[in-house]
Order: C-alpha cells, then structure tokens, then sequence
C-alpha cells in the first residue's frame, strides 16, 4: 500500500511535463478537476481499506460516497493551516498543497460535468454555537463546495425544512432527521484537564443517492432465486438474481485473479464497474492492494477501448443503504490527528484569522438501490419468493459471470473517471 501510495505521488507530480495539475500555472479546468479526480479516488480506496481491515471479522456489506466525502473535508482543508493542514494533504492526496482557489476551481468543473445526472447528494457544516455565521461565508460555501451551514442551536426547523426539500429517498430523509434530534455535539467537558469552554465544535453532515437507468435493462422475467456465497462458505438464500446474455467490456485481472467488467447507463456518462474474484473464499484484501486511482485509471481506459465480450451474465439485486454514524475513528487511523482534538486544532475563519474550531463528527449515508431497470428507479422490488428454483445458465456455450460471493463495485463517470460510490459486498 505504500509503495503505490509513492508511486501514485510520483506520477502525479509528473504526469503533465513541466506543468503539475494543482500549480496556479495550469489554467485547463479540466486537468485540475483531473488532479482532484484522481486524488479523491486514491482517497476512496485508501478509506476502503481502511474500513474493510476494521471489517475483518464481521464482513459487513461497506458503501461510500468518496466524491462528496473528499469535498467535504476540501472544504475544511481550505482552511487549515500547520500540521493540521499537512496532515489533511497526505491522507486526501493534495500532494503540492494546491490552493483553496484551484480546489474550488476543480469542484465546480466536476459538479458541472455530473449537473446533467441524478447525482443526488446534501453536504452540511453543522455548528454548536450561540452565534450566528457570517452570513457571506454561508453564501461562499454554497456556491463553491454546494455546502449548507446550519447552527445546531438555532437552525433546526429551518434545516429540517431543507432537507424535506430535497429530492432524496424517504428513508435517508428519515434517517437523517432521526439522526439530527439525538446529535449531541462532543461536550467540551467530555474532555479532561480542558480548563475552559470556547472550543467550538463542528460536524460534518454529508449524504448521498443516485438514479438512473441502464443503457439496455435486464429482462425482469429472467430474475430468478439462487444463492450468495459467503467468504467463509456461509450460503444465504433467496437471492434475486438479474440475468442477461449480452456484449459487455471485460478485462481479466492476472494481479487479482478477478474479472472486471461494466454496465452502462443511460446516455453511457456513467457505468457500474464489477471486480469479481474468480475464486468464492478470496480475501477482498487482496483487490484492495491491486488497486490505486491510476491503476483503475488505466483499467477504465482499457475497458472503453477493447471489445465487449458476451457473456451469460449474473448480477444480484441490492437495495443498500449504509450509514458511518461517525468516521472520525477512521480518518485518524488515516493519520488525520490534529483536526479532531479541540486543542490541537488549526482553522481558520474567513478572514484568515486563527479560530478555536475542531471537528467532532463526520456522518455519512449512501444509498444504492440497483434492480432490472437502473439504480433508484423503482422502490418495490420484484417478488419472486414464491420460486424454489435456482439459477442454472441458460446457454451453456457462453462463458458465465456470476456476482454470486463477495466483489468489489463502483458507480463511476465515464469521461472524468470521477468515483461516485464505491462499495464492496460480503453478503446479501
């Protein structure tokens, strides 16, 4: 892992010669969305393996949305300074220290290639304090990071009816909300040997969802029941499986002994990319090493430009909706340190004067619902729990993929290579 974190860190900094993609220099747009493209995707599969090595023994489903997740903390980043800021840099992948302006410049590219899409996602700063924020800082962050500020105290009915604006699912909604009436940011006085209260803590509220449809949608009336198998040779039943005969981009990966293949959407900007071992026991951990944001780079780009092949292909129904009730634990293990510590600290305020801030939380929920017809389109699934029959291959002349034990998937822009959710499952 930290070898292709070294090897990640060199071509970054020389993959334009003479010109590097976070320089004040580099005025295509495009190649600094690239630089934070490629940075938030090498920030995803570092928090993925992060999470799946504090996974290890229960081997929970895990889903994320690295994207808005890395705006988030660019929106923190932007105000760090010292060890604060150094340590944000290493564990987000801002290799050069780029500046706020040339991160804002790359969020609102990206956000402008996905404005066509479903892309569905609510970005908040939640503070715990008696004052009110500058309300021009309130506008700076919504028109450069899509963010909200809402004050904890003061807030709640405005925020609430905010989020019941938003065109997301009734269960995130829910959930959310459900979430905000027992948040209780940290107490100072939770803190030993702290002799004062000025401390202000913040929490970082993010969520996100996508809808759309697949290019070509699977036959409903082919779904059938079979089995998931499970790492450890557990078997879970009843599982609804799509299935299709049909022309897909596929590589083999001789480095994971694993088949990578994907499945457009609509309009082909966006695609789900599968990453299935060919062996069922497997450890995913062994994909997680393969895997860096320029090795899938080059992955996306070999499987746009080789022939599909046909396959009698077995893909499960999932309906996720995984929520990380604090990351914090995680992103310090990262080697994010400082920032979480009301005392150690280092932000700023808009005028670059230091603040007494911390972060205390960082919630996260993603959700996914993939069926026959896309990802979001149909909240009630098709029943097919009245069928005992298990799925055999209709043609037996085609080679078979089965996504039927544990695999790696990510829902990702074609054009940019941008990662929206990545996910990776256990059980079903």
């Amino acid at each position: 892992m930290m070898m292709m974190m070294i090897m990640t860190k060199l071509i970054l900094t020389t993959l334009l010669i003479g010109q590097t993609f976070w320089t004040v220099r580099a005025i295509n747009h495009e190649s600094i969305a690239l630089a934070f493209t490629i940075a938030s995707n090498q920030f995803g599969f570092d928090l993925l393996q992060q999470l799946s090595v504090k996974n290890n023994e229960q081997k929970e489903n895990i889903l994320f949305s690295p994207l808005i997740l890395e705006i988030s903390l660019s929106m923190i980043y932007a105000r760090s300074q010292g060890n604060t800021k150094y340590q944000m840099e290493n564990v987000l992948n801002f290799y050069e220290s780029p500046c706020a302006n040339n991160i804002i410049d790359a969020i609102q590219t990206i956000q402008n290639n996905l404005n066509e899409t479903n892309w569905i996602y609510l970005n908040l700063m939640a503070i715990n304090s008696t004052e009110n924020s500058n309300p021009d800082y309130k506008i700076f962050m919504e028109e450069n990071y899509q963010a909200n500020i809402i004050n904890m105290m003061n807030d709640m009915e405005d925020l609430k009816n905010q989020i019941n604006q938003l065109v997301l699912p009734n269960a995130m909604i829910n959930k959310l909300i459900t979430t905000l009436h027992s948040f209780n940011l940290t107490s100072i006085n939770d803190y030993d040997n702290i002799g004062d209260n000025d401390r202000k803590p913040i929490a970082l509220i993010n969520m996100a969802t996508f809808q759309t449809k697949w290019l070509e949608s699977f036959d409903q009336q082919q779904t059938q029941i079979g089995y998931f198998h499970s790492w450890n040779g557990e078997k879970y039943s009843n599982i609804q499986y799509m299935f299709k005969n049909g022309l897909f981009p596929h590589l083999y990966l001789p480095d994971m002994d694993a088949d990578m293949i994907m499945i457009k959407f609509l309009n082909e900007n966006f695609s789900f990319i599968g990453i299935l071992p060919r062996l069922i026991e497997m450890d995913l951990n062994r994909i997680h090493r393969s895997l860096s944001s320029l090795y899938l780079y080059h992955l996306i780009e070999k499987l746009n430009q080789t022939f599909a092949t046909e396959f009698a292909l077995f893909l499960p129904r999932m309906n996720l909706c995984i929520t990380y009730e604090n990351l914090v634990d995680d992103f310090e293990e990262m080697g994010i340190n400082d920032l979480f510590h009301p005392y150690r600290s280092n932000l700023t305020d808009d005028n670059n004067e230091k603040t007494n801030e911390w972060i205390d939380r960082i919630y996260h929920q993603s959700q996914i619902q993939m069926n026959e017809y896309g990802i979001g389109n149909d909240d009630s699934f098709y029943d097919l729990h009245t069928m005992d029959k298990i799925i055999v291959e209709k043609r037996q002349s085609l080679p078979v993929l089965k996504f039927d034990h544990p695999f790696i998937f990510f829902i990702n822009h074609i054009q940019s290579g941008q990662i929206l959710f990545l996910g990776e499952i256990q059980r079903l």
